[in-house]
């Protein structure tokens, strides 16, 4: 036996019932309304917008977006603002994300939310310790939305919560609202994609066709 042909030996020994764990990428949906502007990240990259005071466009119909996912911890982020100048207008950001249609995280105070965005404050490297957790404007079907529209549809049984940043004033039989003046709500969460059960391999033929 060859020292070479020895040694191809001895690798395959040591690869039986070796565990090689999955590294995939996932894509999610982002389900996201805000009222009544906002801009979506993901791991910094932009991914689109919404300005739902145009015409033709309403918080009653969100948009949804096709993402990927890393495996391990990605940061959402969004920025939302009220377009209107005016007082008494509503404010919100409601989002679910799913991953192969399973619910992965919802919009609630488990969120980080600010009144400013620095730099990189859309990244996952960004330090939001000083941040505040977002403020919660309600359920899905609260008011003042479902004064003027039906709950939405695509959020019942989530959980899913509107947020916003900053502590909005409240009226009763109305809810929370923009106290007059352009109101801004900077958003993170990291949500984490599990890695993929590892695969067990017992050949190297086995190990290297893993990585092709």
């Amino acid at each position: 036996m060859s020292f070479a042909r020895g040694c191809a030996v001895a690798m395959v020994s040591l690869c039986f019932g070796l565990a090689v764990p999955s590294v995939r990428a996932a894509d999610a949906i982002v389900t996201i309304t805000a009222d009544n502007r906002y801009d979506l990240y993901v791991n910094g990259a932009y991914v689109g917008s919404q300005n739902n005071s145009e015409p033709g466009y309403g918080w009653e119909t969100p948009e949804v977006w096709r993402v990927t996912l890393e495996p391990g911890n990605n940061l959402i982020a969004v920025f939302a603002q009220d377009e209107s100048s005016a007082s008494n207008t509503a404010i919100g950001v409601l989002a679910r994300i799913d991953v192969a249609s399973t619910l992965l995280t919802i919009t609630n105070t488990a969120w980080k939310s600010s009144q400013t965005g620095p730099a990189g404050w859309n990244t996952l490297a960004f330090d939001d310790s000083g941040w505040a957790p977002a403020f919660d404007c309600g359920p899905y079907n609260a008011s003042p939305w479902v004064l003027f529209r039906a709950p939405i549809a695509e959020f019942a049984g989530t959980g899913a919560r509107w947020i916003w940043a900053g502590t909005p004033p409240y009226a009763s039989g109305y809810g929370y609202y923009n106290p007059g003046g352009y109101q801004f709500a900077y958003l993170r969460s990291v949500v984490t994609l599990p890695y993929v059960t590892p695969t067990h391999v017992s050949t190297w033929g086995d190990l290297k066709a893993r990585f092709r």
